[in-house]
């Protein structure tokens, strides 16, 4: 590569900043500010926000504007385009904006990229060398000279970050007050060798770092974040501090971990693990009234009937787990297969959040719209097995897909989920662009009352009013050659077929009611083994397995010996009658 290079700016906390040449300096103030802006082409610009929250003022949220679109990233995940809120991701001409984790990432194809880790309140701004000498703001001007990052719009040096940073102020009007808000350091013996711990004694769990990134002005930075913690919390107000610190070494090639008490975890009963604990979850200490429910969306045309009928079966199965006393029902969704950002596995966020609740997830179906992308089951399946789920929660993965579900190679994908499945007691249920076919069936008609299946039973039309399922029919059932379909049933899940979506209105809600009624069936193992974790974001997530995992031994393939699996591969799809599209019920 030649120069110039990327350039990578930080924003952490309210008040740290760290400009494209590597000067750091403190500010808060009480309006709007010009971050950074391509000055030559117009391609991008960036704006800081604040608001007022008492005696002190706290980052509101970042503007970003790329292909003549506003964005505003909020500091709780919500995004709004042109003032609107929208469903994560999204797509703008070549500005995608994307949820990976903890991370809001947006990127336009003119070589801009800002990821902000909300949990760790920061956010990092790049440009490619495309803008060396273009750019101005409080990020600095790119030109590898630092002594001149406080440089005001009309190129005069300031030596003072207020009013630097008033010269770039923007919005209507004037702000009310030019001061620089900023808290200042504080000087406390205990503070100052609690931030010595962690950014200067050879002891500090950051100190592989130390060669390559300066820690002093990390230092400092602890020292202005700490003043404002109560003496007994003075040790997770690093925790911030830290995070930018990490990321700057995770740039230079040197990976660092969070330190342990800033990576928690929720215990079922409210109290917190640390990175590296361990605890064990028995259903006698938690008794199952959580659930987590991911559905996992193939966004193709095949499914553009059957997303917008999703609710009815979401809600449906929330009306089911609370018949079992369950009181904390939580949803999620992963599309994959579409166009564009939507072609990759990824989270669809709704009301700006992960998982949410059954009112907030209509906005995260109507995200899903349909495109045409390559699809892959199993990667999908994966993405959403990293999820964060809570502890001792039944945890429930709803497929709803049209493509048939191919191994790699080697198989080795297969193995991980199957094992991922199990180990996790994860129930993997499947809602197919497909029909079952009936080997004593001389026409499609006779096996249209199937709804599904699952390992030992068939469920049809009769058990609506009480779910026992046929074990008879389910002997004569001849299921696709779907890689899919036995992981489904091994994980104690089903095989459902949307197509009964589209028969008469009788039928489809009845479909709807049984499907729901087996999917809440599903529990959570009887003893779990959690241990808190630290994500690639530094986010603290708990991992839980049973207690004692089945034994699997090597799984290569699924054994589609038996006669209940078909002798092809083919799709058993048979022509949907002309029936309009369900609407949803509407919220209560």
């Amino acid at each position: 590569w030649l120069p110039p290079y990327k350039a990578r700016a930080l924003m952490a906390g309210s008040q740290h900043y760290r400009t494209f040449d590597g000067f750091h300096f403190e500010f808060a103030g009480e309006c709007s500010y010009l971050l950074a802006k391509d000055f030559l082409n117009d391609n991008f610009a960036v704006v800081i926000n604040y608001a007022r929250d008492g005696q002190r003022v706290s980052k509101k949220s970042i503007t970003v504007y790329s292909d003549g679109t506003r964005f505003d990233i909020s500091t709780d995940y919500k995004v709004t385009k042109a003032g609107s809120k929208i469903e994560l991701p999204a797509q703008v001409g070549g500005t995608t904006i994307r949820r990976e984790g903890h991370v809001v990432v947006v990127e336009n194809a003119n070589g801009l990229k800002i990821s902000c880790n909300l949990a760790y309140d920061q956010c990092v701004t790049e440009v490619t060398g495309d803008y060396f000498g273009k750019t101005g703001g409080l990020l600095g001007t790119y030109d590898y000279e630092d002594q001149l990052d406080l440089m005001t719009p009309d190129r005069k040096v300031s030596g003072d970050a207020s009013a630097f940073a008033s010269e770039w102020e923007v919005g209507q009007g004037r702000c009310r007050s030019q001061r620089n808000l900023a808290e200042p350091a504080v000087t406390h013996p205990r503070a100052t060798s609690l931030c010595s711990k962690y950014f200067d004694k050879e002891e500090s769990p950051l100190r592989s770092c130390f060669k390559m990134v300066d820690p002093k002005p990390y230092l400092e930075m602890c020292l202005h974040d700490i003043r404002s913690a109560s003496y007994a919390k003075m040790e997770e107000n690093i925790c911030v501090t830290a995070a930018a610190y990490r990321e700057e070494c995770r740039e230079f090639g040197v990976p660092l971990d969070m330190p342990r008490t800033c990576v928690r975890c929720k215990k079922p009963d409210g109290s917190e693990m640390l990175a590296g604990d361990i605890a064990t979850v028995t259903d006698q200490d938690s008794p199952a009234t959580a659930a987590d429910v991911i559905f996992v969306v193939e966004r193709k045309m095949c499914n553009k009937n059957v997303i917008p009928n999703l609710i009815r079966i979401a809600q449906s199965i929330e009306e089911r787990y609370a018949a079992r006393g369950f009181v904390d029902t939580r949803y999620a969704v992963v599309g994959f297969g579409g166009n564009g950002v939507a072609e990759q596995p990824h989270v669809v966020t709704a009301d700006g959040q992960i998982f949410s609740s059954i009112r907030a997830l209509v906005s995260a179906f109507g995200g899903l719209s349909i495109g045409n992308g390559e699809s892959d089951p199993f990667a999908a399946l994966v993405y959403a097995g990293q999820l964060p789920v809570r502890m001792a929660s039944t945890q429930t993965m709803i497929l709803v897909k049209c493509t048939t579900c191919k191994p790699d190679d080697d198989n080795s994908m297969y193995a991980d989920i199957y094992r991922m499945l199990i180990d996790r007691g994860i129930h993997l249920h499947i809602l197919d662009d497909d029909d079952f076919n009936v080997r004593t069936a001389s026409k499609p008609s006779k096996s249209k009352r199937i709804f599904g299946v699952d390992r030992k039973l068939a469920f049809t039309v009769k058990d609506i009013k009480d779910l026992q399922g046929d074990p008879e029919i389910h002997s004569q059932i001849r299921l696709p050659k779907d890689f899919c379909v036995p992981l489904a049933l091994e994980s104690n899940g089903t095989l459902f077929s949307s197509m009964k979506m589209f028969e008469k209105r009788a039928i489809n809600k009845k479909f709807v009611d049984v499907m729901a009624r087996r999917v809440a069936l599903s529990s959570a193992p009887d003893c779990q083994i959690c241990e808190c974790v630290s994500l690639e974001d530094g986010v603290g997530q708990s991992v839980c397995s049973r207690c004692v995992s089945p034994t699997l031994g090597p799984v290569r393939s699924p054994d589609f010996s038996p006669a209940m699996y078909e002798e092809t591969a083919e799709r058993k799809t048979y022509k949907r009658p002309k029936t309009k599209t369900l609407r949803t019920q509407k919220q209560q």
